[in-house]
């Protein structure tokens, strides 16, 4: 649909709902992608992304305010993920974090910000193409999507940043195959390595102590074989 911009896509991207239907909010960016064209433009985005920090501020106030409209469940749930308490649960637990994994938590978010502003700066002498506007302006929605949703949850919960992270990155990658020489697009690439090594690392980890050996190695013979409950560390170490 980004590259395309053609409305049968729009209706293919909004079956994600059937993964989970917390991706209908993220539908709403795709729609509102699809009826503009203006956010290629720096100038833009810049008023846009100072609007939707203002208004992130006075969001949950505003959905506290509201939710009960949507039945008591809805609220219910909602309250779930916004109460306080959970909330400062939630990040006090962010604090008993080793510093290597609270920095890849948002080590590529910032990354992907930064980059997305510096690219439209015309002392970098970056070239730009039809694809990398509508990559530009898309990630720009999901950039504005995961500061609304950051506003009302806490950082573990706000999952939406992955959304950005991915077309951040995305969009990256094709100014650097657009820009093979560019300085500019070379030291985005120095910088990211150490990035996504830790990314790497922690994601390595955190597999190695989480997934069963019979989720890899899984059959019929070796489930008789290997204890399904223990980590792949426990098997193998």
């Amino acid at each position: 649909m980004i590259l395309k911009n053609k409305i049968k896509y729009l209706f293919i991207a909004s079956i994600a709902v059937l993964i989970h239907v917390s991706l209908s909010f993220s539908l709403i960016f795709l729609f509102l992608f699809y009826l503009t064209k203006y956010f290629s433009n720096r100038n833009v985005l810049f008023i846009i992304l100072i609007i939707v920090f203002i208004f992130s501020y006075a969001l949950p106030s505003f959905i506290n305010t509201y939710m009960s409209f949507f039945g008591s469940s809805i609220e219910n749930k909602i309250n779930g993920y916004t109460g306080d308490d959970f909330m400062d649960t939630r990040e006090e637990n962010v604090k008993n974090w080793n510093w290597y994994v609270q920095f890849n938590l948002f080590g590529t978010y910032y990354f992907c910000v930064a980059s997305l502003i510096l690219s439209k700066i015309k002392f970098f002498k970056i070239k730009f193409d039809t694809i990398s506007n509508r990559l530009f302006g898309f990630s720009a929605f999901m950039l504005i999507h995961s500061l609304l949703s950051g506003s009302v949850v806490d950082s573990i919960s706000n999952r939406y940043n992955i959304l950005f992270n991915l077309f951040g990155l995305i969009y990256i990658f094709y100014l650097s195959a657009n820009n093979y020489n560019n300085k500019f697009i070379k030291w985005l690439n120095y910088i990211y390595i150490p990035i996504i090594i830790i990314n790497i690392l922690v994601k390595l980890r955190g597999d190695l102590y989480t997934l069963s050996p019979v989720l890899v190695f899984g059959n019929a013979v070796s489930i008789f074989f290997v204890d399904a409950t223990e980590s792949i560390q426990e098997f193998f170490f």
